[in-house]
């Protein structure tokens, strides 16, 4: 129970150090939108496939961001 009662301060160091350097955060920035252009590309690419092969059901979902 201690562990999670009072988590470990590094994660919060790292983060405040990300968000309070520029360059590091223009860096995560570039990654975060790096992963999601990834994964809305990768989405729609199985959506495409799903429709293609006549797969029975409703595939919206899967393209539909929120």
């Amino acid at each position: 129970r201690r562990n999670y009662s009072n988590p470990p301060a590094h994660g919060a160091y790292i983060v405040a150090t990300i968000l309070n350097n520029p360059t590091l955060y223009g860096e995560w920035k570039n990654n975060v939108r790096a992963m999601y252009e990834r994964i809305h590309s990768m989405r729609q690419l199985f959506y495409n496939k799903l429709k293609q092969l006549g797969t029975p059901g409703t595939w919206e979902h899967i393209i539909q961001q929120t």
